[in-house]
């Protein structure tokens, strides 16, 4: 059944889903359920039933996970401090236990998953992938030491999780402690990250915070600890609107015709051009549902690889700023006026990328970069089969001061004999394709940015005729 905020009843995920899909299935026309039993009216099912749709749908502060030896020496750690941040926020908040022999789903209804510890704990290398999965997808593990054996085990948790990344400290002025996000925090306790560049895949807290989440009555000096892990939530999510229950980043591969598949190559250059590549098993699967494509993607080609010849679309995307070497420029050049299309986005709105790429192009093409109009078939899908209509877009938190007031995208185009060869977005669309809240982040909504790159794929893999024939508005 559903639980008031602060409280959990279930282990695993599914126990809402289930529910609630059962309720909807017997809903009575008139919106009531029949009593189920003797002694069981009407009236109370349908209070019960509505009690349960109601709490059992709100938010999931934090996971905690089910899994050392000591994970539940706090007993009321998250349930008291779940209670204490739905009054701050003043919303209904809930949390769950979850295990890792469950779904990944399972891990991905809440933004955070918490876990703390005295002593070490012990992962399977299955475990530390599906945990390095879930950070990869979108999520962020938090972890609190209570103990010198638990941190050491984190610690090689992480080194484990993320060889391709280091562990560092988090500077006094990160935005945790400063009131950025939401509350200041004084004398914070040393915290420790992994991060990819753009966001933090684990956080380990080495003071621990559950005596204070767990106590009765909230004094003033328990006060830090609860606001520092509202401030954790918040950054998580971004600030934004809380996720509901049913609202999940996963999107389910459905069986249908496949009408077309289109191969693309997953630039690599010297730089961090690796970002975030989960995102692409999301777009896949969309990609596969709403137009029956399949996407053949390859990564970590190189421009100067013969290999690249055989794609019609070439994928880039970064951080900062990037060299490429002569040899990559000629073969940049040469995929450009051979008929490729180039896509490319500023992962996370990186300015340093964006002018580099421009540079990089102008060399190759010797031209000026454009914006893309308004009333492109680009953005309204006129003539461009399986396009969809994205004149209206949404933006995230930190690009609306960007765009101002822009309505559709901000998309900017090279062109070569009557065609575009390189379309790119100043602003994410990599980060995006995760469909997961994160902090400071300048790009486009999770539905979005979908739709944009369903749009640019499906252009991108037209041959060229085709290409030139959208051009001179000669369309069905």
């Amino acid at each position: 059944m559903g639980a008031p905020a602060g409280t959990n009843t279930s282990a695993t995920g599914d126990w809402f889903r289930e529910g609630a899909a059962f309720l909807l299935d017997n809903q009575r026309d008139d919106g009531h359920w029949e009593g189920s039993g003797e002694g069981m009216d009407s009236l109370r099912n349908t209070a019960f039933a509505l009690m349960f749709l109601c709490h059992g749908r709100a938010p999931l502060l934090f996971n905690k996970l089910q899994h050392g030896p000591d994970w539940n020496s706090r007993l009321r750690d998250v349930a008291a401090l779940t209670r204490y941040v739905s009054h701050m926020f003043e919303r209904p908040l809930n949390w769950q236990i979850v295990r890792l022999d469950g779904p990944l789903d399972d891990l991905l209804d809440a933004p955070v998953l918490y876990l703390r510890g005295e002593v070490a704990w012990e992962f399977e290398d299955e475990q530390v992938e599906k945990l390095r999965d879930y950070c990869l997808s979108g999520g962020m593990l938090f972890a609190v030491s209570a103990g010198e054996g638990f941190q050491q085990s984190i610690e090689k948790l992480a080194r484990r999780a993320f060889p391709e990344y280091r562990l560092r400290r988090v500077p006094d002025d990160h935005p945790l402690f400063t009131g950025e996000v939401a509350f200041r925090v004084d004398d914070p306790p040393i915290l420790l990250e992994v991060h990819n560049g753009l966001r933090t895949l684990m956080l380990i807290c080495t003071r621990d915070l559950a005596p204070a989440w767990s106590r009765t009555v909230v004094r003033g000096k328990s006060r830090p600890e609860i606001e520092l892990a509202a401030n954790v939530y918040l950054y998580a999510t971004d600030k934004t609107q809380f996720r509901s229950r049913l609202q999940t980043p996963t999107i389910p591969l459905n069986e249908r015709k496949i009408e077309r598949s289109i191969p693309i190559a997953r630039l690599q250059y010297r730089g961090d051009w690796n970002v975030e590549p989960h995102g692409w098993i999301r777009l896949s699967r969309y990609m596969n549902n709403a137009t029956g494509t399949r996407l053949l993607v390859s990564s970590g080609l190189t421009l100067d690889a013969e290999e690249l010849s055989e794609f019609r679309v070439a994928y880039m995307t970064g951080t900062g700023a990037f060299e490429l070497t002569s040899d990559e420029l000629k073969g940049l050049r040469r995929f450009l006026v051979g008929g490729g299309t180039l896509l490319a986005d500023a992962a996370g709105g990186s300015p340093e990328f964006t002018r580099s790429l421009e540079q990089w192009v102008r060399q190759a093409l010797q031209d000026e970069p454009q914006t893309v109009p308004e009333d492109s078939f680009l953005y309204t899908g006129a003539g461009l089969d399986g396009a969809v209509d994205v004149t209206n877009v949404g933006y995230r938190r930190a690009a609306l001061g960007v765009v101002k007031g822009r309505k559709g995208p901000l998309l900017k185009v090279f062109g070569v004999r009557g065609r575009y060869a390189v379309i790119y977005s100043p602003l994410d669309l990599s980060c995006s394709l995760l469909g997961t809240p994160i902090y400071n982040l300048r790009g486009y909504d999770s539905d979005s940015t979908l739709k944009i790159m369903r749009n640019l794929l499906l252009y991108g893999d037209l041959k060229r005729a085709d290409k030139a024939r959208l051009h001179r508005g000669d369309v069905p």
